[in-house]
């Protein structure tokens, strides 16, 4: 792995070039007008090597663009005030489009959202008779262009979404009965960042609840088939290799997701067709790959830095459906249903070509969704498709054969029948700026991984913070984005219920490494374990004590 100079990019990027002569831009207004002061007109009129800040009186506000994307096109750094601060949001387009290489820019500090949707494909008509092709889509909040180096850090990407536009339908004339096809549906490349053949240095952000969604097919008319339904790659992020390095550090991608589009329906042959006519075979569903991250193209050799410290969970996938084939007429034959789309890497689709380092990586919860109950359900990786290498210390929670590379003994890995739980807490304020998920007090990534030089974790505390019991399997940092910096102080409450010399204790499961213990009194000297045997039964410890003797106070201890 490449963990020496590249350990802060941010701080490299900002000085490249000359800075001589650079100027500071002072935005002071959310309105989105080509005026001073504004983003828009410090993003178009700021010199190579430039910097834009936020004036601290626009805290708590959102600059909503209504004028279009922001193209950056030279060297350029812009620091927000934090993402809990400034938003920057576009309903309709991308944020940023960063092109024109070679050059350098960084993003740090803000809040984005962007809505980019492609234009449905144009209709059949009598000179053209099938429908077009729905427009593809790439980064619904940043696209990252070839021979352009972008940092993006402590930003928090939310509901962003990257749509592909629907076919076009093919020409319908009742007097001709002219055959034509649908046109295949729009791909989505990265919801929220598409890095294409550019090089992206990403750390210390979140992706939540960010959507890509491939078109759907165009319908065929009088024996056309139906388009094809678009793919969609990377619920947060679609990356794919330029020349330097794959970077994902220290971020946390949760409640994303990658939408195939359904194939077009088919079209029944001419009803006044003179002889057989064969219906249309109907549109096959897209393929959803990489519900939180999708890598295109990994590193040429196996010595870049990759996803580190990362942590991907509860991300979907879902493909998208084949249609059934067209009738026929005068004996002709139906046609063809469509293929099902496939559900290839709920978490993470890792690259065909090229290599991709893992370290120190939750990759667990994530899942396939269909809305069909025909054809054939595909499914690989519901958290990993394809393999990857392991530098150690991930944390898997299914691997279903589709995925290899991980290392037994250093890499924790669950199965389809025998899943592993990170026991996560919910993606929250955990410190910082940007939201997070922290390990609960019983988690099995607490004390499991390594610090792989990276010595902050996404919101700047210092790991190894190791805060059970020595000896460690590696140096005592967390897996995951997230460093534990002591054991939560919060204990479930206890449920009891009582029955004829009998009582049962329960609480949640989340909490099975603690230890029910019982006392006659309060005194802090008196407690002891209970022993009766703890059962586990729709997501709860429970434990019976019967027959029962005397008055007993009961607590959960966490050892």
């Amino acid at each position: 792995m490449k963990l020496n100079s590249l350990l802060f990019p941010a701080l490299l990027l900002l000085t490249t070039g000359s800075t001589a002569n650079a100027v500071t831009w002072n935005v002071t207004s959310a309105a989105d007008v080509n005026v001073a002061g504004t983003l828009r007109f410090a993003v178009n009129n700021a010199a190579a090597n430039d910097t834009i800040k936020f004036d601290p009186g626009l805290a708590g506000q959102t600059i909503a663009l209504s004028l279009g994307e922001l193209p950056i096109t030279r060297n350029l750094t812009i620091v927000g005030p934090g993402p809990t601060n400034l938003a920057v949001v576009n309903a309709s387009g991308r944020v940023f489009h960063v092109l024109g290489g070679p050059l350098n820019a960084s993003i740090l500090g803000l809040k984005l959202t962007g809505y980019l949707k492609g234009l449905r494909g144009v209709d059949g008509s009598f000179v053209s008779r099938n429908g077009a092709a729905g427009q593809s889509v790439a980064g619904g909040c940043i696209l990252n262009e070839v021979n352009c180096v972008l940092t993006v850090s402590n930003c928090f990407f939310a509901n962003c979404q990257a749509i592909g536009g629907d076919g076009g339908d093919g020409y319908v004339n009742g007097i001709y009965g002219f055959t034509a096809h649908g046109g295949n549906g729009g791909d989505a490349v990265g919801a929220a960042i598409c890095n294409n053949l550019g090089d992206l240095f990403l750390m210390n952000s979140t992706f939540a609840a960010n959507y890509a969604g491939g078109g759907h097919g165009g319908t065929g008319s009088y024996g056309g088939n139906g388009g094809r339904g678009g793919v969609a790659e990377g619920g947060g992020l679609a990356s794919v290799y330029g020349s330097t390095d794959v970077y994902v550090v220290n971020s946390t991608f949760n409640g994303n997701t990658a939408a195939a589009g359904d194939g077009g329906n088919a079209g029944n042959a001419w009803a006044l067709s003179l002889g057989a006519a064969n219906g249309g075979n109907g549109g096959g569903g897209g393929n959803a790959e990489g519900g939180a991250i999708y890598v295109g193209q990994g590193c040429p050799l196996p010595d870049c830095t990759g996803i580190v410290h990362c942590t991907v969970d509860t991300n979907q996938v879902a493909p998208g459906q084949g249609q059934q084939g067209g009738s026929g007429v005068n004996g002709g034959a139906s046609g063809a249903a469509g293929v099902n789309g496939s559900a290839l890497g709920g978490g993470l689709f890792a690259p065909i070509v090229g290599h991709l380092p893992i370290n120190n990586t939750i990759i667990a919860g994530n899942y396939p969704t269909f809305h069909f109950t025909t054809g054939a359900l595909v499914i690989s990786g519901p958290d990993v498709y394809h393999d990857v290498d392991s530098f150690r210390y991930n944390f898997i929670g299914v691997l279903d054969g589709s995925s290899g590379g991980w290392i037994a003994g250093f890499d924790f890995t669950g199965t389809v029948t025998a899943p592993l739980d990170p026991l996560l807490g919910p993606v929250q304020n955990n410190g910082g700026e940007t939201l997070t998920q922290a390990p609960l007090p019983c988690s099995p990534v607490i004390d499991k991984g390594s610090t792989a030089l990276f010595n902050r974790d996404q919101v700047g505390q210092l790991r190894p913070k190791g805060i059970s019991p020595s000896p460690y399997l590696a140096d005592g940092s967390d897996i995951g984005a997230l460093e534990l910096q002591s054991f939560s102080t919060h204990r479930p409450a206890l449920d009891i219920a009582q029955a004829p010399n009998r009582v049962t204790i329960s609480w949640p499961s989340s909490f099975n490494c603690f230890v029910l213990q019982q006392s006659s009194s309060i005194v802090p000297s008196n407690w002891e374990a209970v022993t009766n045997a703890v059962t586990t039964s729709a997501s709860r410890c429970q434990v019976v004590i019967s027959p029962l003797v005397g008055n007993r106070f009961y607590r959960l201890f966490h050892p």
